[in-house]
């Protein structure tokens, strides 16, 4: 019976489970860390309603072109 293409990477990745067992383990652990979290609804409902609104031209004030002379002889 034919044999199933199995990739360079899924190979060493079956060695490495085979010869760290706990390795998944501790993957979930570092997970729980950073990702699986409790949320406040309370604190994020808070949040968002202290969030200011965003300006609309956000790279530093207002655009260039609003800042222009309306006399040609006038300089920037």
């Amino acid at each position: 019976m034919a044999q199933l293409y199995e990739s360079d990477i899924s190979k060493f990745l079956k060695e490495l489970k085979a010869a760290n067992p706990q390795l998944e383990a501790s993957q979930r652990q570092g997970r729980n860390l950073l990702w699986d979290k409790q949320i406040d609804r309370e604190f994020a409902a808070k949040a968002k309603a202290a969030q200011l609104a965003q300006t609309p031209y956000v790279y530093g004030g207002p655009p260039f072109w609003t800042h222009r002379a309306t006399d040609p002889k006038d300089k920037l």
